[in-house]
């Protein structure tokens, strides 16, 4: 990635009787083939620098993008999906569960890369023990790297400064008891625009001012469109990200104009995704889910292992073996290593501390009926207003209730009507 760079329907009570409520399956299957995007167009370089082979030019920085583009956007959705008017501490309790879910695991692997950068700095090939540059790749705070990238020493953690601070500013929005979508729109318009302003040589903490900001608010106005809750303003406010960042692309020197169409992709895998939601088998419905619950894991773990097992098949596989060996190889070893340390690792910290699946520190309940709290009465055009209409609502029928999973892979029990707002290295191509 170039450097230059939330209602209405009436509340009621709602009704789970099976095991296994009705959540957004085909959200999480998009994440992990998100994650698996970024795992993709990370594999080429490991494989070129670590193997006798040479992979032909693959556009794989376009892979990655596309892949971070598509985690922004479904953090938008679900931002708009999880918050809903709470009496007290709806503000407090979704910046709770974002840090949560984001900063232990992150913390965890951050901690092994510098361990073995300690020991034995020789295997990676990015290191530098400075010690503000460790505090602020602890701290989510963007800090230039020894190879001039504004990256954290766990690289592919640049994603969660950005993931953080559009948590940070839905949380403002919450305290003030506003539509997060009023707050964030403006927001991450206005750092948009400022990235055409940026110098080439730009300072470390100008870093959010980016066009990917408004991936979140795409998300946000595709969440309400998708719960029949978009008004003319949302409408306006999706207008308006597709405008600026169709300018800021354009007009920002970089390698290929290509990256023009990741928020337009983004935007309609996602939107593709919930229409075809219902027919989603059920049976295939816990993989699914299991494997966007680990999406987060094989994000975060692939870079440090990815290029250690691509490196052992180089001393034990004969120099003539194809590069796509080795790639299909670290593409098998991410995947594995990302579920063993979800299973091992990260689904049993978010059980311990709460953030897991419905039932799983208590037992599943079926049968009870949880109140969907209050709702915002419905405006003069149905849901939502005059915006309630048309294709929105069409959307909003073929799209069912939604279990999202928060941030990356915490679920949280939503239906429509209580869809209700409160008043990867940044360089897909840079190596561990």
């Amino acid at each position: 990635m170039s450097d230059n760079r939330r209602l209405a329907g009436q509340a009621g009570p709602v009704t789970t009787t099976s095991p296994h409520p009705s959540r957004s399956v085909g959200v999480q299957a998009l994440r992990f083939v998100s994650a698996l995007l970024v795992v993709a167009a990370h594999v080429p370089p490991y494989v070129r620098d670590r193997t006798h082979s040479t992979p032909p030019a693959l556009p794989t920085q376009f892979l990655g993008e596309l892949g971070v583009s598509v985690f922004f956007a479904i953090s938008g959705f679900v931002a708009v999906v999880t918050t809903r008017r709470h009496p007290r501490g709806g503000a407090r309790r979704f910046a709770y569960r974002r840090l949560l879910r984001i900063v232990p695991l992150a913390w965890l692997l951050l901690t092994a890369k510098l361990a073995v950068g300690l020991v034995a700095p020789g295997l990676l090939e990015r290191f530098r023990p400075d010690t503000w540059y460790v505090v602020a790749s602890y701290a989510f705070l963007p800090a230039r790297g020894p190879d001039g990238q504004v990256q954290p020493l766990h690289t592919v953690m640049w994603t969660l400064s950005f993931e953080l601070f559009f948590y940070a500013v839905v949380t403002v929005a919450l305290v003030a008891r506003r539509d997060p979508l009023t707050v964030v729109a403006p927001v991450m318009t206005v750092l948009a625009c400022a990235s055409v302003f940026r110098p080439e040589h730009w300072p470390a903490w100008q870093f959010h001012a980016d066009p990917y900001v408004l991936l979140f608010v795409v998300g946000m106005v595709l969440a309400h469109v998708a719960h029949g809750t978009a008004t003319p303003r949302t409408t306006a406010w999706g207008v308006v990200a597709v405008t600026v960042w169709t300018t800021a692309m354009l007009v920002t020197p970089t390698p290929a104009h290509s990256t023009v169409l990741l928020l337009p992709a983004a935007t309609a895998a996602l939107a593709l995704t919930l229409l075809v939601e219902r027919r989603i088998p059920e049976r295939l419905r816990p993989g699914l889910g299991s494997l966007g619950d680990a999406s987060y894991a094989l994000y975060l773990v692939h870079p440090l292992t990815t290029p250690a097992v691509i490196a052992v098949a180089a001393l034990v596989l004969p120099p003539t073996t194809p590069w796509a060996v080795f790639g299909l190889i670290g593409v098998v070893a991410a995947v594995l290593s990302g579920l063993s340390v979800w299973s091992a690792v990260d689904r049993p910290l978010m059980r311990r501390v709460g953030l897991g699946p419905p039932g799983a520190r208590r037992g599943r309940r079926t049968g009870r009926h949880r109140s969907a709290g209050p709702a915002s009465p419905a405006g003069p055009g149905g849901r939502g207003g005059p915006g309630g209409a048309g294709v929105q609502s069409a959307f909003a029928r073929a799209t069912p209730p939604y279990q999202c999973a928060d941030g990356f892979g915490v679920r949280s029990n939503v239906s429509r009507s209580q869809a209700t707002s409160p008043k990867v290295g940044r360089n897909p191509d840079a190596h561990s």
